[in-house]
């Protein structure tokens, strides 16, 4: 199994993305933390890797609060005495024309992206850097890397992880601790299924984004989760700094 005897901590991990690369892992070999603001969406992702017999931490966590990061962190370095992956998902979209952007809006998302991934990297960067071994993987997306009208605080978030994630690589590639990063585009998750329900939804937007790969149709949850997973499997120690993109050709730097 690729990644037995390995821990790997999800914020955002009680539905979505995170869900899907929880279990994906767990088939693997991989122990599962769960961080999601949703206690009950976290404790019923942890029920399911334990059925697939793997172990199990779920925490209500508000991931813009380091208080609450830390506990979970804590707890989890006290029943497995270690992360080795940490996946940062957690986020909210949030959206409006430029001219209707709040700075109350514009705060919330920043947390819910940049904050939420500062406080986690850095709560599990110390055993990382003490087992000199580590991989932190953030989802960005392709609005850090496109601008498109009503995503002027969301494009801005995920743009400024992109920024941070780079930091990171430099400044502690010399533990064995690679950071690299997923931008996806339009993706079938339960945040979009109300939008983007119907195949010809689909395919509308993917042709006002400019996908190139057809059938046209939005990603998959395990498409993206498959790429998470990738920067957290073997042979990927010189793998830092970078983003890989899972948008159908929609954005191609």
């Amino acid at each position: 199994m690729l990644y037995e005897g390995r821990v790997l901590m999800i914020t955002g991990g009680g539905g979505g993305i995170g869900r899907a690369t929880s279990l994906m892992a767990a088939k693997e070999g991989a122990n599962i933390v769960t961080a999601d603001i949703n206690a009950d969406n976290a404790g019923k992702v942890a029920s399911e890797i334990e059925k697939l017999g793997r172990e199990a931490i779920a925490m209500g966590t508000d991931t813009t609060n380091k208080n609450q990061v830390d506990r979970i962190v804590a707890a989890a370095n006290d029943r497995f005495g270690k992360i080795d992956f940490l996946i940062n998902a957690a986020g909210l979209a949030g959206g409006a024309s430029f001219l209707e952007h709040t700075g109350e809006m514009l705060d919330e998302v920043l947390a819910s992206h940049l904050k939420s991934m500062m406080f986690a990297s850095q709560a599990v960067l110390p055993k990382m850097m003490e087992q000199r071994y580590g991989r932190i993987v953030n989802i960005t997306s392709r609005a850090g890397w496109r601008g498109r009208p009503g995503t002027a605080a969301y494009g801005a978030a995920k743009a400024a992880m992109t920024g941070m994630s780079r930091v990171m690589a430099a400044e502690f590639g010399e533990y064995g601790v690679t950071v690299n990063n997923v931008a996806p585009g339009m993706v079938l998750s339960p945040m979009t299924q109300d939008l983007y329900g119907k195949l010809q939804d689909q395919v509308d937007e993917q042709i006002r984004a400019g996908a190139v790969i057809q059938p046209y149709r939005l990603a998959t949850e395990d498409e993206i989760a498959q790429a998470l997973l990738y920067f957290c499997g073997p042979n990927t120690d010189h793998v830092t700094g970078m983003t890989t993109h899972v948008n159908a050709g929609t954005v191609m730097p």
